[in-house]
């Protein structure tokens, strides 16, 4: 059902998954600036220095799989508020595409690799199950009954 507000149409009870959405992007922040060494990512560079978490390696290492979680997860719900709520498969699948492609083309030997100069990374089959995982946790959160 459609609802006014401010005089732009919004779909009543789409609150709650934004929520989810956004909650997801700050930790998934929280996560890069404590656990992420500052050129691991053109963003950190961007932001104020703030030191690594002392002894936080093995914590690191534990949830390296949660950013390709949250991305995907986040954007989905961001990607089927704006697009509809029709439109959650479809969401959910872009996001997880784009985000596994990423992940494999990281499993192309560094000598044949297009983006090398853009895009490094490890191809991590944790990474691959947190897409898929995000994608599907997107999914069950638009069919909540509002």
């Amino acid at each position: 059902m459609m609802t006014q507000i401010h005089g732009q149409s919004v779909f009543r009870g789409t609150q709650l998954p934004l929520f989810f959405a956004f909650g997801a992007l700050l930790l998934g922040l929280v996560f890069y600036l404590l656990l992420r060494p500052e050129e691991s990512t053109p963003l950190l560079r961007l932001l104020p220095l703030i030191p690594n978490v002392p002894q936080a390696n093995t914590l690191a290492h534990t949830l390296n799989w949660l950013p390709s979680f949250i991305h995907v997860f986040s954007f989905s719900l961001i990607t089927w508020f704006i697009l509809g709520r029709r439109y959650a498969l479809l969401s959910t699948s872009i996001w997880c595409a784009i985000n596994l492609f990423f992940e494999f083309i990281q499993y192309i030997p560094e000598s044949l690799k297009i983006f090398s100069d853009y895009y490094s990374g490890t191809f991590d089959i944790a990474d691959v199950l947190a897409c898929l995982s995000g994608a599907i946790a997107a999914w069950a959160v638009t069919e909540l009954k509002q």
